[in-house]
């Protein structure tokens, strides 16, 4: 191999292993105390249970987030949180049956 193939070669496994640092840094559990309170839908979770939450920034609380619904429920405070993963694009659902 050329010394240019190698450089190309040697960034791309540089690249690709700082995507899969970023990954893995998305997919843990993170303190709720440095979740966003900006009104992000996020990942909760509280004593064994997951579900999808925000925070109010009028209210000053954490609230279920049910799709289709106005529910207010500040009773439920998470003690973990981590970022939603992406919503599929379109091409994605192609296949989806």
């Amino acid at each position: 191999m050329e010394k240019d193939q190698l450089k190309k070669l040697d960034q791309a496994i540089e690249k690709l292993n700082r995507m899969s640092e970023a990954a893995n840094n998305r997919s843990r559990w993170r303190p709720i105390a440095s979740a966003p309170h900006n009104g992000t839908n996020i990942l909760g979770f509280k004593n064994g249970i997951m579900a999808t939450v925000r925070w109010l920034t009028v209210e000053k609380y954490w609230t279920l987030c049910v799709p289709g619904t106005f529910t207010l429920y500040h009773d439920w405070d998470p003690q973990l949180w981590m970022p939603l993963p992406p919503a599929p694009k379109e091409e994605e659902l192609k296949y989806v049956v």
